[in-house]
């Protein structure tokens, strides 16, 4: 990590008012479990480029998976504001409301924001999530709006894993698995390393009574659990190596 922490400084040296080396480095310190220097990377980078909605969302995702949850809403406010016409500041603001329960909150502000873009991937991804968190059981208006949030969504970002995952999820709880393998599916191609579509898609094998398929899908699934434990323990390791350094000087 240092070699490549040394590089991306180097370049904001070079080039102070470019928000994509410090978009770059923070996004190595969140890699390495470091986020207390991702936040110091993204106070110099906000000095230097004030009002980057990117600098500002990226800040305040890392402040929100600290707990730090007003401050994190205050910079996704402050990036909606900062630049109205992208969605940086809407989208980690949903998300946001929607891990804190303030589901309704977060309906209302999506429902605001598809009005302007009713095409967004991402925003109709978000859309649909929100509505089955809420309860939106088959049958409803509110399950029916869900799945045609998904649709859109697949529609038009056809490589965007997350909506098949969220969409083979809502075909199972149709009770259509036959479909939720289909998507499900193609969200494992996107990403192999998705434990949320491996497990819906071993769900959903199961369903049809192809246990052959769906043992292998478990068999990934364990693969992959495994390997990302011992990348979160060497994660760690390195964090409290860095820790221990710190603290000798």
């Amino acid at each position: 990590m240092q070699e490549a922490t040394n590089a991306l400084r180097h370049a904001v040296d070079l080039a102070p008012t470019d928000e994509r080396n410090y978009l770059d480095l923070a996004a190595l310190c969140i890699d390495h479990n470091a986020p207390e220097i991702g936040l110091e990377v993204l106070d110099t980078g906000l000095r230097n480029v004030p009002n980057s909605a990117r600098l500002l969302t990226i800040r305040g995702a890392i402040l929100a998976n600290m707990g730090k949850t007003e401050a994190a809403q205050k910079d996704f406010e402050e990036a909606s504001r900062a630049q109205p016409d992208s969605f940086y500041g809407t989208i980690g603001l949903s998300v946001l409301l929607a891990e804190n329960e303030r589901l309704a909150e977060a309906e209302i502000l999506l429902r605001k924001r598809l009005r302007n873009a009713p095409h967004d991937a991402v925003l109709n991804y978000l859309f649909a999530d929100v509505l089955l968190r809420q309860g939106a059981l088959p049958g409803t208006p509110a399950f029916r709006e869900a799945r045609r949030a998904l649709d859109l969504s697949v529609r038009e970002q056809p490589g965007f894993a997350k909506s098949h995952v969220a969409l083979g999820r809502l075909y199972l709880k149709a009770g259509e698995a036959d479909s939720a393998v289909r998507e499900l599916q193609i969200a494992v191609r996107q990403d192999p390393r998705s434990p949320t579509a491996l497990s819906q898609l071993m769900l959903a094998l199961r369903k049809l009574g192809r246990t052959g398929e769906a043992g292998a899908v478990a068999a990934q699934l364990n693969e992959l659990l495994t390997s990302q434990r011992k990348e979160e323990v060497e994660r760690n390791r390195i964090h409290v190596s860095k820790s221990d350094g710190v603290g000798g000087h």
